[in-house]
């Protein structure tokens, strides 16, 4: 059974039914073609709206100028198109001029307009626009628009506009957006947050302005030169860097809420620092301060005056080092000789008394006398 109703109507095949001035439900059974020109040709097709084209096997289009070309496709809205096998293009020109948009999801007005990519899915005015690439994700307006890549994560206003390489993620208001005259080509980044930017492959911007710019290979401070083997992954990074903040434009923010770290690459937090700086405190060797007026040096009248020895203190006690030396003649009956100190430089004369002899003898061995 067909049905055919309005001028020049046609439908001729089992199940068909064409309704509407020029409408078409020609070519395989079980078509639908109703309004003005509508046309649905692929087997069991369904085209509503004026000139609106269903071409795909089991395809539906539905809206004035709309079309499903690809098998099991859906276009919905004036001038959508769902052009490959799979495809679904809802808004005002939806996925118009896509090209290998194979089970590609195109939502809103003019989303995935002139892309090329399986896969994809662009929801948002203008989300994806000129993407060229496959299995990637652009959501919110011009999210991705003009870009290039794989497995590429788009979500936010103009974010990831003029964006090229793979496995990027792109999160907030203009997440690492660029610029036709300027596009940015990076791969496997993260920007979360409004206006972050992931400039350089592997890096991760976290926060509201972040940029993340540093490279992987970058060798740690080290202040003290105390080691010598930084080629290992604590001290030299084997990925770019996480941003949370722009040092350039003095965009900071700390990091709280950080347990203690424990390996060689976990972070420190400032109880560790405290503990570190509580102990370099209690071993450290006591000081005294001293006053330096013209070149004098004065000790503090405390009790620590008795604890320092000056240049003159030193002078004095070599100078009144040497040894003790005893003699004495004419002695009165119990009594003792006084000994007397030679200081260094010093003579002392050796005389004999009456009926005494003075004699040097010196060891052959060591010299001594």
């Amino acid at each position: 059974m067909l049905q055919q109703i309005g001028g020049n109507a046609e439908a001729n095949k089992w199940g068909a039914t064409a309704l509407g001035l020029n409408a078409k439900a020609i070519t395989n059974s079980s078509t639908t073609a109703i309004g003005r020109a509508a046309n649905a040709t692929g087997a069991s097709a369904t085209a509503v709206g004026a000139a609106a084209a269903a071409t795909g096997n089991n395809s539906v289009a539905v809206g004035n100028d709309s079309k499903a070309a690809g098998a099991s496709a859906f276009a919905a809205g004036y001038g959508a198109e769902a052009g490959a096998a799979n495809s679904v293009s809802v808004g005002l020109n939806a996925g118009k001029g896509a090209s290998n948009n194979t089970r590609t999801v195109a939502i809103g007005d003019s989303a995935a307009i002139d892309s090329n990519g399986n896969n994809n899915v662009a929801v948002g005015t203008q989300a994806m626009n000129g993407y060229e690439g496959n299995a990637s994700i652009g959501i919110g307006e011009q999210a991705g628009l003009e870009s290039k890549g794989q497995h590429n994560t788009v979500i936010g206003w103009t974010a990831a506009r003029h964006l090229d390489g793979d496995d990027n993620v792109a999160i907030g208001t203009r997440a690492n957006d660029a610029t036709a005259a300027s596009p940015r080509t990076v791969a496997n980044t993260v920007a979360l947050g409004s206006d972050t930017k992931a400039t350089v492959n592997g890096s991760v911007a976290l926060g509201n302005k972040s940029v993340a710019s540093t490279a992987a290979g970058v060798v740690g401070a080290d202040p003290l030169n105390a080691v010598t083997a930084k080629n290992n992954a604590a001290w030299t990074a084997t990925e770019a860097a996480v941003s949370v903040g722009d040092a350039t434009n003095n965009i900071t923010r700390q990091i709280t809420g950080v347990a203690a770290g424990k390996e060689d690459t976990d972070v420190v937090n400032v109880a560790q620092l405290k503990a570190v700086a509580s102990q370099i405190t209690t071993q450290a060797v006591a000081t005294t301060p001293l006053t330096v007026t013209n070149g004098k040096v004065t000790p503090p009248a405390t009790a620590d005056q008795g604890k320092l020895a000056t240049a003159g203190d030193i002078a004095n006690a070599i100078n009144n080092s040497g040894f003790q030396a005893t003699a004495g003649g004419r002695l009165a009956s119990g009594t003792t000789a006084t000994a007397t100190t030679v200081k260094p430089g010093q003579k002392v004369t050796f005389a004999a008394g009456n009926g005494l002899t003075v004699k040097q003898e010196v060891n052959a061995t060591n010299g001594d006398q």
